[in-house]
């Protein structure tokens, strides 16, 4: 019978071992040849089917949308791409990892900018594994860009004539503290000049 083991891995990669053939008599066959045991070796790299960030530190959190909780990339830079979100900012093998726009179904180019509202999605085998909601701090329309609308959103919101949620909601909240005020419109602007 095959004897399988596990060799201390290194970041989650193994070595697997299995002896298929063994010669513990050292009999030769029948053209002389000494009998050799075999040995394969397959290395397998295992890692957990979350979105992860350890290395580069993107926080991974949660908000609330409609009473829902989705996982979301809280704090996402400003003019990243698809592709550094992907093979830069997370752990996971740049492959298995898609992005989306908000409405999830629309695939969204390596190049592009990123934009809060976005979705990344763990995709193993078309399977979907886990997925991200992407917040960009004052970012707060979609629009992959910090200007004077997401100003304007934010003071609708404060007044009451539109609801900001979600993502959306995670965005304009600057000050993190659950609540779209006066501070967040002035952390927004010092955003926009750079501040």
């Amino acid at each position: 019978s095959d004897t399988w083991n596990f060799n201390g891995g290194t970041n989650n990669v193994y070595t697997l071992h299995t002896y298929a053939e063994s010669c513990k008599d050292k009999f030769k066959d029948v053209e002389g040849n000494t009998c050799v045991d075999s040995t394969y070796t397959i290395t397998a790299t295992f890692f957990s089917p979350k979105i992860t960030s350890e290395e580069f530190g993107l926080t991974l959190t949660t908000a609330t949308d409609g009473g829902v909780t989705i996982d979301i990339i809280a704090d996402a830079r400003l003019y990243s791409t698809g592709s550094d979100i992907k093979g830069v900012q997370t752990d996971n093998p740049e492959t298995l990892l898609k992005l989306f726009e908000a409405d999830e179904t629309t695939e969204v180019a390596d190049g592009s900018d990123l934009a809060t509202g976005m979705v990344l999605k763990l995709l193993i085998s078309n399977v979907e594994y886990d997925k991200r909601y992407i917040v960009i701090p004052g970012e707060v329309n979609g629009d992959a860009d910090i200007d004077v609308s997401d100003v304007l959103d934010t003071v609708d919101h404060i007044l009451g004539n539109t609801t900001l949620d979600g993502v959306y909601f995670k965005a304009a909240d600057i000050a993190e503290d659950d609540d779209i005020d006066v501070t967040d419109i002035l952390d927004i602007v010092d955003i926009i000049l750079g501040n």
